[in-house]
């Protein structure tokens, strides 16, 4: 249920995070905040927030830590659930260090999801 009132918002979504992402401040937190709670869709429907993950991921430097290894990970993983590995491979290294985690427990609970 949940995923198909996701799926019916895709539009609206992709409008908000692409404005989201050309503004300042609180706005272009808004992107990163969105990609982040919607981190758990990279693996079941990754066409839904690739192009969301893959612009927010692309300024990983103006994203909260806080929110960094969830941006980086529905990044890197609805690039690997969409068949494009070395895409994945691009967009995982991207973040530092501090906020690499060897692996996550989806927000369902349902999976882990690895950074690669």
């Amino acid at each position: 249920m949940r995923q198909q009132r996701i799926r019916a918002e895709r539009d609206n979504l992709q409008a908000a995070v692409t404005w989201a992402l050309t503004s300042d401040g609180q706005a272009r937190l808004s992107a990163f905040r969105i990609v982040a709670a919607r981190a758990e869709f990279a693996i079941t429907s990754p066409g839904t927030v690739r192009g969301w993950a893959g612009a927010c991921a692309a300024q990983i430097g103006a994203c909260p830590p806080e929110l960094r290894v969830a941006v980086i990970t529905a990044a890197a993983s609805s690039a690997l659930y969409a068949g494009e590995v070395p895409r994945a491979r691009r967009r995982g290294p991207r973040a530092p260090s501090k906020t690499r985690q060897p692996a996550l427990r989806s927000a369902s609970g349902c999976c882990d999801v690895r950074c690669l």
